[in-house]
């Protein structure tokens, strides 16, 4: 990597996802915890009846087509710890009172990052040797390739972590 390309000093930055459609296949790309879902209708009516049926026999599923980045899964935790960083867990109440365990990148006492890839972020991306997709916040995109079914994809949903921090895949369809 020519590290005269880095942008060292902007502070900052993103996760995102990118979904292209083609007469054959959905190609997804996410980077963090950005996300999108496919909704689709059942294929079969509950009444036994012929494929499709009425709008009011057919169920409307939520289907993942990526995957959150987040620090605790196996593979992000390898390449983090690698690239000389630690995962945290932060136990947060919710409002019902129940525990949730939130799992971030830890850089300092005060510096956390609780996605394990992202765009920018450049402070997490400083270990010199490694790549650029070794580092403990890798760029690096999980790519997706589905193929399509007209007969039961609806449409795609894509949205930022903001959205699906309140809201599951299924409240969302």
């Amino acid at each position: 990597v020519d590290d005269s390309l880095r942008l060292e000093g902007i502070p900052g930055g993103s996760t995102g996802v990118f979904a292209m459609i083609s007469r054959d296949a959905i190609v997804v790309a996410n980077v963090g915890d950005s996300r999108c879902i496919l909704i689709q209708s059942s294929a079969v009516s509950e009444s036994g009846g012929e494929e499709g049926g009425s709008a009011a026999q057919q169920e409307v599923l939520a289907v993942p087509l990526s995957e959150d980045h987040k620090p605790d899964l196996p593979v992000e935790k390898a390449r983090i710890e690698n690239a000389g960083l630690e995962v945290s867990v932060d136990n947060v109440i919710n409002e019902d009172g129940t525990e949730e365990k939130i799992y971030k990148v830890q850089k300092s006492a005060t510096d956390k990052l609780g996605v394990a890839r992202a765009f920018g972020d450049f402070e997490y991306k400083d270990n010199t040797s490694l790549n650029v997709y070794e580092q403990a916040i890798s760029c690096e995109p999980d790519v997706v390739v589905r193929k399509r079914d007209p007969r039961r994809d609806l449409y795609l949903v894509l949205c930022c972590d903001g959205i699906f921090d309140v809201m599951s895949n299924d409240d969302v369809k």
